[in-house]
């Protein structure tokens, strides 16, 4: 049961959630309730879908009571629940922790736009990718990465509308090649080395094509590496040369 599950942090989440109030404490509970106690911003659709998996496969029972859904854990599944929610394991393990309030830049919306996941595990665990949009510069992205260790680290992404930022040197290059993966940017020889030496500007800069719909996955993979192309219909100048100056 559960087996087919393509497991991610809001399925804990939820599951860890609903088993300490819904069994430990013996009640239902709303799932409007549950939602806002366990997920915030654009968390919230990933925890509905993640709701929805464990209904489908009976971890979670719902009921209907005047009108307001309910929602408990279904206790015959109780001794796969307490090894699903054991995330001791590598397999079920990812950082808990939150970035730290300092490390989110002025001028900065305080709640991410998206949230995403490391692409590895480190010391058992899957960190997580936190991107924040500036509240007045359009696309303008930074993010914070909370690694394996719990250790964080900032990084200004910038706008792909700025033909300097990162963003924009990676999308430039993802532009030229149409179709690439991640490991294609270890030798592009038209991006700059402290950009190309450190994976994780690559994959948070992928993330915020992917997310702002400039690239996407083409559903085919090398070696467990996702192929990515650019969308031709959206494409956005980032050199100079694309803005005809």
């Amino acid at each position: 049961m559960g087996e087919n599950i393509v497991w991610k942090q809001s399925h804990f989440v939820a599951l860890r959630y609903l088993y300490l109030k819904c069994y430990v404490d013996g009640c239902t509970i709303a799932k409007e309730t549950m939602l806002k106690d366990c997920f915030r911003g654009s968390e919230v659709m990933g925890g509905e879908m993640a709701l929805n998996d464990l209904q489908q496969k009976s971890f979670v029972l719902s009921s209907n009571k005047n009108g307001k859904m309910l929602i408990s854990v279904n206790k015959r599944f109780l001794p796969q629940i307490k090894r699903i929610i054991d995330y001791t394991k590598p397999a079920t393990s990812f950082i808990e922790t939150q970035p730290m309030e300092n490390l989110i830049p002025e001028g900065y919306n305080r709640d991410p736009l998206f949230i995403t996941e490391g692409d590895r595990y480190s010391k058992g665990v899957k960190g997580r990718h936190y991107y924040y949009e500036h509240k007045s510069k359009v696309h303008d992205m930074v993010c914070i990465i909370i690694s394996g260790t719990s250790k964080q680290r900032r990084y200004f992404l910038g706008s792909v509308h700025d033909f300097r930022s990162i963003v924009s040197e990676v999308y430039r290059v993802a532009k030229r090649k149409k179709k690439f993966y991640k490991a294609d940017f270890n030798t592009a020889t038209d991006i700059p080395h402290g950009i190309v030496e450190n994976r994780q500007p690559i994959k948070a800069a992928i993330d915020i094509l992917e997310h702002f719909n400039l690239v996407r996955k083409t559903g085919k993979s090398k070696r467990g590496s996702d192929e990515y192309e650019a969308i031709s219909e959206n494409v956005v100048p980032t050199t100079l040369s694309d803005f005809n100056v």
